[in-house]
């Protein structure tokens, strides 16, 4: 009678079959994790491109939104600078009547070559301009007295009303110079509007902010200088540039900036990530 330990007990025959199965089991939950992680980063870099694009559409709507708003303030400066001397003298009421057409403009004044005043109109109470006794030093007198605009930066008047100073030069040779009342640029600059978190502001040449939805962030002198996230905007070719920060109310964003056409201005548009 044979004995229990002569017979062996069979391995069963699946074993390697189950670890074959196994084996290619992980590796198709591999290759859909790799798959899957593949598509949502598609996904992610195609939404943001898709943002992207309309974040460029809303800063060129922007833009030309303020330039229109520029163009019409500049276009009655041109007209200031090619009226002529005799008429501005014998009849005064011409340039009141001409700052009265645009009520963006707070003052106007024509100056000849030596920096003297010899025709002006304002609508506030105070004139400014016509009062200065440094214009023959000023900066902006000097570089429209060379042939080129001027676009000044941000001051508050007496009564604490914000302008900028703007100048060109006149037809005569002499100059053409305007305050530009900056309350009604920032209106302009808070009807811009894009989807649901989308605002957009004015930066000067120097990173100063001349417009922005909050006046308050304007009048407390804000500039992106300090902000190296922001700062490379001011050294982007042509003032195109693209990228995602935290902003002043420390919200992450994605923001777009375009040149302003006539101007050192370039115009930021942000919209919350």
């Amino acid at each position: 009678m044979p004995s229990l330990q002569s017979f062996s007990i069979p391995r069963p025959k699946y074993n390697l079959r189950r670890r074959l199965t196994s084996f290619l089991a992980l590796i198709v939950l591999f290759a859909g994790v790799v798959m899957g992680a593949w598509i949502i980063t598609f996904i992610y870099r195609s939404e943001e491109r898709a943002w992207q694009n309309r974040q460029q559409e809303a800063a060129l709507g922007a833009s030309r939104t303020v330039e229109r708003f520029m163009d019409q303030v500049l276009e009655y400066v041109a007209i200031a600078s090619s009226l002529d001397r005799t008429l501005l003298e014998a009849h005064p009421e011409v340039m009141f009547n001409l700052l009265g057409q645009n009520p963006a403009l707070l003052e106007i004044i024509r100056l000849d070559r030596k920096g003297a005043v010899f025709a002006s109109a304002h609508q506030d109470d105070t004139p400014v301009l016509s009062n200065l006794f440094t214009i023959p030093q000023s900066n902006w007198f000097l570089q429209a007295l060379q042939g080129r605009s001027h676009i000044g930066d941000l001051q508050l008047s007496a009564t604490n009303k914000p302008y900028i100073i703007l100048a060109a030069p006149a037809a005569d040779g002499g100059v053409v110079a305007a305050r530009l009342r900056m309350d009604l640029l920032w209106d302009v600059v808070s009807d811009i509007r894009f989807g649901q978190t989308g605002q957009a502001y004015i930066v000067d040449l120097h990173g100063h902010i001349v417009a922005h939805t909050d006046p308050e962030v304007v009048l407390a002198s804000t500039t992106i200088a300090g902000r190296p996230e922001m700062v490379a905007a001011l050294q982007a070719p042509e003032r195109r540039w693209s990228s995602s920060y935290r902003n002043f109310s420390d919200q992450n964003v994605l923001g777009v900036t375009l040149p302003i056409a006539d101007s050192d201005w370039f115009i930021f548009t942000e919209v919350s990530r």
